[in-house]
């Protein structure tokens, strides 16, 4: 679960302890009922990687149910450990962009007014691709500087 200190928030479920009610649930690890994913009509599949978990909340928050954190079980998020890559790096922002975008068009409450902020939109993802571009920057000129 998130390394959030969940035992300390009020919402803990006294009818099944270690139970936390989330809007969102890590994307890494769920479970869900097969009725309720059929539903909410399976995952949307114009995202990738990024804000899948922000839609599947969305869709099961309108049906009025809830999304809950068990604080008991846990699982093992193994990642692959990869050389830090520009190219890498940009392909990981541009799908979380693009996702969050998607996100923001289709599901938030702006909906349709989004639009009115989409220039602000643009510019703050042109200054993400711009801070990737730098922290990897950074990253090679400190290992340039140990060497």
């Amino acid at each position: 679960y998130n390394p959030v200190v969940y035992d300390k928030f009020s919402n803990a479920n006294p009818i099944n302890p270690g139970v936390f009610y989330v809007d969102t649930i890590p994307g890494s690890c769920f479970v869900i009922r097969s009725a309720v994913l059929e539903k909410i009509d399976l995952l949307d599949e114009e995202t990738f990687l990024y804000c899948e978990e922000r839609i599947l909340a969305k869709k099961v928050k309108d049906l009025g149910l809830t999304n809950a954190i068990s604080i008991n079980d846990t699982f093992i998020h193994k990642h692959v450990e990869k050389k830090h890559n520009l190219k890498r790096a940009l392909q990981h922002y541009y799908w979380l962009s693009t996702s969050r975008l998607y996100y923001n068009m289709n599901y938030s409450n702006l909906g349709k007014v989004s639009f009115i902020f989409l220039p602000l939109i643009m510019l703050s993802i042109l200054l993400g691709f711009t801070e990737v571009i730098f922290v990897h920057l950074i990253r090679r000129v400190r290992l340039l500087v140990k060497s």
